[in-house]
């Protein structure tokens, strides 16, 4: 017997209301470097990053906003880096942890501590992106009993493997807080220069 999909945060609608992202909270970008650093791979990286972002990536105070077109570069030459995808999966799931574990710790609390599940997580998944992005939206449906789609929308950056790669990590390791392990799979279907989809699973 099929299971009958259940949206579980719906993304607004009508589609064309939702704005495209904008900017992303530095915290973001500085996460992702610290990962590149500790793989050896920063000065190719900056190497690869036109020089105008220099400045912004390296130096920006932790927390404040920057242009959407600093995340764009950022993911453009990380992209040029051509790192496997299993070490791209590894830099999402550490990211998460250096910069969404605050906002994860203290869902995982509301949500009742060791009774949390991974469901628990992903009915707040809008809010957790308005901690990291402006502009863009978030949506979950669930597809079984451990088991879900998220899908991202108006999002620039999916046109970058690096990016769509990197989410799936950051899925895993939100996941992860809640269960033992977790596996997520893109879906092609919903990848766009403008989407990108995610399929989670975990036991």
């Amino acid at each position: 017997m099929a299971v009958r999909e259940e949206i579980v945060l719906a993304l607004p609608s009508p589609r064309a209301s939702i704005a495209r992202a904008s900017q992303v909270r530095s915290t973001w970008i500085a996460s992702s470097l610290r990962g590149l650093r500790e793989r050896g791979h920063l000065e190719r990286y900056f190497a690869l990053l036109p020089e105008a972002y220099h400045e912004p990536v390296k130096t920006t105070a932790a927390g404040v906003w920057l242009p959407v077109d600093v995340a764009m570069a950022h993911y453009d030459a990380a992209d040029r880096l051509q790192l496997s995808v299993n070490e791209i999966l590894e830099l999402g799931t550490n990211a998460t942890r250096t910069a969404h574990g605050g906002v994860v710790n203290v869902l995982r609390t509301l949500a009742g501590g060791a009774g949390a599940t991974p469901w628990s997580l992903l009915a707040q998944l809008q809010r957790i992106w308005e901690k990291t992005w402006i502009g863009a939206a978030v949506g979950v449906t669930k597809l079984g009993p451990k088991e879900a789609r998220i899908e991202i929308v108006q999002f620039p950056p999916a046109i970058y493997r690096q990016c769509r790669v990197g989410i799936r990590g950051v899925a895993i390791g939100m996941a992860e807080i809640f269960c033992a392990k977790a596996y997520a799979q893109e879906v092609p279907e919903l990848c766009t220069p403008l989407s990108l989809g995610v399929r989670l699973a975990w036991a």
